[in-house]
């Protein structure tokens, strides 16, 4: 399972489901983390992602989490 972080696009808020509502429902989808409810960091396969970003496109964005450690 990776990481992603699912944002609502800013033209979409207000419209809409939120980021939570878009993502609690799918399959193989574990959330993380929810404090804001148009950022979601959530746990998927990552086979799903291709789905998961034409699924959401037209008012989220999907990106990966990307952690590193500073020296």
């Amino acid at each position: 399972m990776a990481t992603y972080i699912v944002a609502k696009r800013r033209e979409s808020r207000g419209i809409g489901q939120s980021a939570v509502d878009a993502v609690k429902h799918l399959p193989d989808v574990r959330i993380k983390g929810a404090s804001n409810p148009d950022l979601v960091v959530f746990e998927a396969p990552e086979d799903r992602l291709v789905y998961l970003r034409k699924l959401l496109e037209a008012h989220f964005t999907i990106e990966p989490e990307i952690k590193r450690k500073l020296l």
